[in-house]
């Protein structure tokens, strides 16, 4: 009986024990995944400042270009104008030149 008895507080000692045990891993579970959330967060946060920068310099290369295109073609009128200016005065000399 008093092997019987033994066996009942020590199998009663395991049952209060599990769930002790239960809620201990459940808490460093819990603990695992707040912290695999920070890290996702965080590298959540990294990609998309790393991908913003990337548009920016995308943004600002246009840009750049946008204007030397202009600034190009601004110079190509100022030349071409030139061109036709002194094509037409050449022309009016060479009428000059034939009407005398």
């Amino acid at each position: 009986m008093a092997v019987q008895q033994a066996r009942s507080e020590v199998t009663q000692d395991s049952y209060d024990d599990l769930p002790d045990a239960w809620r201990e891993q459940v808490e460093q579970a819990r603990r695992g995944q707040e912290a695999s959330w920070s890290l996702a967060q965080s590298l959540a946060r990294e990609t998309a400042d790393t991908y913003e920068d990337f548009l920016d310099s995308l943004f600002f290369y246009y840009g750049e270009n946008a204007r030397a295109a202009e600034k190009g073609t601004r110079e190509g009128y100022l030349v071409l104008a030139n061109a036709v200016e002194l094509a037409q005065s050449s022309r009016v000399k060479v009428i000059a030149m034939l009407t005398l």
